[in-house]
């Protein structure tokens, strides 16, 4: 907001206040959310696809379609119960440092 606007909102009702602050931040945030997921999105399916070239299209549109259920809540786990689920049965802790895992890490290509 520049100088002007911010007098304005200022001299406001705290509630009015609140509502145009949201009208000029929220839809950036939600710009930089939606990117932030489509960035990880990507990366993953792209590591995914690095990793495993032969893997079918059906394989990867299938796991794609699982991320998506798991992360809008579908499967109605959250993600601390999901990062918990890894550790129980794969014994992979992804909120570890990857330094900080017993398991090598395995470069791609190798």
């Amino acid at each position: 907001m520049n100088r002007e606007t911010w007098r304005r909102v200022r001299k406001m009702p705290w509630q009015e206040a609140e509502k145009a602050i949201h009208s000029v931040y929220d839809p950036i945030v939600r710009e930089r959310v939606m990117y932030a997921h489509k960035n990880d999105f990507a990366s993953f399916f792209t590591a995914l696809h690095d990793r495993y070239p032969d893997m079918s299209r059906d394989e990867m549109l299938s796991i794609a379609q699982d991320v998506v259920e798991y992360a809008n809540g579908l499967r109605l786990e959250t993600p601390e119960e999901l990062a918990d689920r890894l550790v129980d049965e794969i014994g992979v802790d992804i909120r570890k440092r990857v330094e900080d895992h017993e398991f090598n890490y395995i470069p791609c290509g190798e």
